[in-house]
């Protein structure tokens, strides 16, 4: 199954944030604000984002998560208005790996890189078994 089609449809399952993003009237001051946070790593903006939290399975994989100093949600988006990298095309999709650090509720860090989530976003719960399951489609 296309990966694309999963997140189109997860995005329509999803509820809706509060709190979280930006205006995109802003998106230039917040690169500004990621890139003092964390220089070294690149910035990609995104709309039409959803932050996808999962509950582990056992006190193990917490335990590990934790030790590798990530929690267990991680950001996909169905239109990236911005790469630093230019890897993914303007209006492209991305999954990112897991969060790292959320910062002024729009910025979202993982391992390598800064995203910086732009309008209203949703918010999605699932199973590790489900997530495992989209990551297995990459």
């Amino acid at each position: 199954m296309n990966l694309f089609l999963v997140l189109s449809a997860l995005f329509n399952e999803a509820s809706p944030t509060s709190g979280l993003g930006m205006p995109d009237t802003e998106m230039e001051q917040m690169m500004s604000i990621a890139r003092q946070l964390t220089p070294k790593k690149p910035i990609r903006c995104v709309q039409d984002w959803v932050i996808v939290e999962f509950s582990t399975e056992s006190e193990q994989d917490a335990d590990l998560m934790e030790s590798k100093g990530v929690q267990s949600k991680f950001l996909f988006s169905l239109n990236v208005i911005y790469d630093q990298t230019g890897t993914i095309p303007e209006g492209g999709y991305v999954r990112t790996t897991l969060l790292k650090k959320l910062s002024n509720d729009c910025i979202f860090e993982t391992r390598n890189t800064l995203y910086i989530m732009i309008g209203e976003g949703k918010h999605l719960s699932l199973s590790q078994q489900e997530v495992i399951n989209i990551f297995s489609l990459v």
